[in-house]
């Protein structure tokens, strides 16, 4: 040990969700910085500062969201409890009880896991951004609501799978993909998806129990497509789906190989969503009507060219 901090050679330090093992500096402001070599586990543990240069891959923090910064965004670092660090891709990030401060996801940012638990009442928005969950990391809703940003298109990498437990999702302009369990589930929370594009997931969209509503989506390429009986509404769902408004046609997108999901011009989705939908932020000609889609009423959005079957994906 020394004033400043230790270097670890053997350490086995466990604590469990909700409970956590704490290090921490006896001096107020003072970071405490350690230093990891060898092969240790560290779980569920709440360090100030660490440097964990030494390579070790075993090491998951709790990131509580404390709200404490000057504005509300994730990229803040007053934001995160002790004010210490950003949450890297292994680590638990939790919003409870300790601030309902809303929080904008402002920068691309990779966890092992997030959960919206009971005593949030806030929003966590997604600003035009990838969210990544890490192996079979889930995003759980208990409490407060997950929101996107209409007209700004973000992304959720997958992971196990973004699940409502009694919480509110309510995503619009988001593409769903590659989560290994759902793209979305609802476990007795509100579900609201609009202009959503969920694929190559192990299902797209499924509802157990709560209210879920998809609109203006296109679930497709996903291992199943629905489960459970959500309302859907004007989507492109592969296999069909009972709902006004909904089609099963292939949505061609541009280049789903590189993870290019936006529409060509020669899409069926373009201008097949609800019509009583804003379309004004779709680039002209846009055709007076919604596109289907994660890039619906957003820039990206395919422009309309009448008769376009056959047209090249380059165009």
């Amino acid at each position: 040990m020394c004033a400043y901090g230790f270097t670890v050679a053997s350490l086995d330090l466990q604590g469990a969700a909700g409970n956590m093992a704490t290090v921490r500096s006896r001096y107020a402001g003072t970071a405490v910085p350690v230093k990891l070599t060898g092969s240790q586990t560290i779980e569920y543990a709440d360090f100030k500062e660490i440097d964990a240069s030494g390579g070790n891959a075993n090491v998951k923090f709790r990131k509580v969201w404390d709200g404490g910064g000057a504005d509300d965004n994730w990229s803040t670092v007053g934001n995160w409890e002790f004010d210490g660090e950003l949450p890297g891709a292994a680590d638990e990030v939790v919003f409870d009880g300790t601030s309902v401060k809303n929080c904008t996801v402002d920068i691309d940012v990779a966890v092992g896991k997030m959960d919206l638990a009971s005593g949030y009442t806030g929003t966590v928005r997604l600003d035009g951004v990838k969210l990544e969950v890490s192996g079979s990391g889930n995003i759980t809703v208990a409490a407060g609501t997950l929101a996107g940003t209409s007209g700004t298109p973000s992304e959720i990498v997958g992971g196990g799978k973004v699940e409502s437990t009694g919480g509110d999702i309510d995503l619009v302009n988001v593409l769903l993909r590659g989560f290994s369990t759902a793209g979305v589930k609802n476990s007795g929370g509100t579900v609201t998806l609009v202009n959503a594009t969920v694929v190559g997931n192990a299902v797209g969209v499924a509802h157990v129990s709560g209210t879920t509503a998809v609109r203006n989506c296109i679930v497709y390429g996903n291992a199943a497509q629905v489960s459970g009986s959500p309302t859907i509404t004007y989507s492109d769902v592969e296999g069909g789906f009972s709902g006004t408004g909904n089609m099963d046609k292939d949505p061609v997108f541009k280049s789903p190989d590189r993870g290019d999901y936006t529409l060509t011009v020669a899409s069926p989705c373009i201008d097949a969503g609800d019509p009583g939908d804003d379309y004004a932020n779709e680039p002209e000609p846009n055709g007076g009507r919604i596109d289907m889609g994660a890039y619906g009423n957003a820039s990206q959005a395919a422009i309309t060219i009448p008769e376009a079957e056959g047209i090249s994906d380059s165009q």
